[in-house]
């Protein structure tokens, strides 16, 4: 009997050991899923972070506001245009839109020349599209006619857009100049028409003092 009873002890013993040691086991072999948890939580500061350098390039409450002045600058100097004259309306815009971009005075020498040569090309589009249209004898009736009037339309709007792009990637990726990339082809755009307004009272004043 006595000996019965110690033998139930001992087994006993031995089933709460093992137990003991399911236990210890089983929690070890949990813990190598604790690091994937973690890991998988990495993703997510990586992707904050990147918000968050992301947003610091986003243009400010103050860059909008300073793009909402050069603008009505703009519109002022483009009324002055025909007293100011051609080279003086560019150089004014120039300088006032470089102002904005925060450009130093190399840059906007550079800067400067890179619009020169656009409203170059805009020009010797705007000849290519008239020549085209001279070349053809318009009919709305002839599918023909209207097809390469379109085509000298579509070409002079292409020449244009591929003129403007090239101010636009010569700046550098400043939340300003990104603003003012958006918006290049209506700041060309404005450029060209008050030069050609200042050029027009310009021949005009040269026409009557003859």
């Amino acid at each position: 009997m006595h000996k019965r009873i110690i033998q139930l002890g001992l087994f006993g013993l031995v089933v709460i050991g093992g137990t003991m040691l399911f236990l210890i086991h089983g929690r070890k072999s949990s813990e190598p899923s604790k690091p994937d948890a973690d890991a998988s939580q990495n993703p997510v500061e990586v992707v904050r972070s990147a918000a968050g350098i992301a947003q610091l390039a986003r243009a400010s409450v103050a860059d909008i506001r300073e793009m909402n002045l050069l603008w009505k600058d703009l519109d002022a100097l483009k009324q002055q245009a025909r007293e100011l004259g051609p080279a003086e309306y560019k150089g004014r815009c120039i300088q006032r839109t470089a102002t904005f971009l925060q450009l130093a005075e190399l840059a906007t020498a550079q800067f400067a020349k890179k619009v020169d040569l656009v409203l170059r090309d805009f020009k010797e589009a705007r000849e290519r599209m008239q020549q085209a249209h001279r070349d053809v004898a318009y009919n709305p009736d002839n599918q023909d006619s209207v097809m390469r009037y379109r085509a000298a339309w579509d070409q002079y709007s292409k020449d244009r857009q591929a003129a403007v792009g090239r101010v636009a990637s010569t700046l550098a990726s400043t939340p300003r100049r990104q603003l003012f990339a958006e918006q290049s082809w209506r700041w060309i755009l404005r450029l060209e028409q008050g030069s050609e307004e200042a050029s027009k009272q310009s021949q005009t004043k040269e026409s009557a003092g003859r």
